[in-house]
């Protein structure tokens, strides 16, 4: 448990608040607005949670959206239990790794998916009943009729990093997540530290990188250094380049981005389903959309504020 706050820093007041009730509205949508204790907080509130940044001496307001229930946890250890859990519990469990869908043919009683081992290149075919596309970024080469078009969904390459540790930079060392100038010319920024000490960091720019030709859909691949990030930590914090802190290590990642930023998640057919598309916020989504999207299929019960706000088809038509 190490609680979190999120930060918008914007000329606009009306519109930093706006863009902080729609993630309080988000997290109702998903069953946490009270369990997990949201609290608004104002400007000098956002200060006394970063003593040591440079927003002290900032002419924009901050506002931010306090969760002090907040946990960290290890997402691949998460899955492979998970997976550990459903093969123990049926036999007929299968996991297929390394391989790719190419294609998807639909007939009234089943779906067939035509895929490729990457490892052997070998091409084969799998028969369903039911498909969940959980497919993230990758959906708009697997649904091109629904998610390709006018950018509905965009791969979109995220950097992280992993620096030397620092001192404390944030009140109680609470994960922070920080939005410049959201819904415009934004650039997003999120951190937890470490108990050694390290810094994790992670980002995206808006109006950084190009775009090129991938797997049948844009991929939007940001011009996201690591020194882009560090220069971010060494503005917001100057003590840390007196430190000396260096960036350790570096990796990058493909995220799906939708056009209005929410998920798509719920029905899509028949036998078709979906939860993807969540633009950078999958840790604080995934689990309620998992559940909404498990409820349907089992016996078709739809939370009807997840179908207005995340409708899978919403762009549709």
């Amino acid at each position: 448990k190490t609680g979190s706050i999120n930060v918008t820093l914007h000329d606009n007041k009306e519109e930093s608040l706006q863009h902080l009730t729609e993630d309080l509205h988000s997290c109702s949508l998903n069953g946490l607005s009270q369990q997990m204790g949201y609290k608004l907080l104002d400007h000098p509130q956002c200060l006394q949670t970063l003593p040591q940044s440079s927003y002290h001496s900032s002419k924009q307001q901050l506002y931010g959206l306090y969760q002090h229930k907040a946990y960290q946890f290890w997402p691949a250890r998460f899955v492979w239990r998970c997976l550990e859990v459903s093969l123990s519990l049926s036999s007929s469990f299968n996991v297929f790794t390394q391989i790719q869908v190419d294609s998807i043919q639909r007939s009234p009683t089943q779906i067939q998916l035509s895929y490729t081992n990457l490892k052997s290149n070998l091409s084969s075919t799998l028969i369903c009943s039911k498909v969940i596309y959980c497919t993230n970024a990758w959906t708009p080469k697997l649904l091109p009729h629904i998610y390709k078009h006018s950018k509905t969904l965009v791969p979109i390459r995220n950097q992280v990093i992993l620096t030397s540790p620092v001192s404390e930079i944030i009140k109680d060392n609470l994960s922070l997540a920080i939005h410049v100038n959201p819904g415009h010319d934004q650039y997003y920024f999120y951190l937890i530290k470490r108990a050694d000490g390290r810094l994790i960091v992670g980002g995206r720019v808006d109006d950084a990188g190009k775009e090129i030709d991938g797997h049948g859909g844009e991929l939007k691949e940001f011009d996201q250094r690591a020194g882009e990030i560090e220069k971010f930590l060494v503005e917001m914090w100057p003590g840390l380049k007196q430190e000396g802190m260096k960036v350790e290590k570096t990796w990058r990642g493909v995220m799906g981005w939708s056009k209005d930023q929410n998920p798509f998640v719920g029905k899509l057919g028949e036998r078709e389903w979906i939860s993807a598309g969540f633009s950078g916020e999958g840790m604080s989504k995934c689990f309620g959309a998992a559940k909404h999207v498990a409820d349907m299929v089992v016996d078709g019960t739809t939370n009807k504020e997840w179908l207005m706000s995340y409708d899978p088809l919403r762009f549709v038509g």
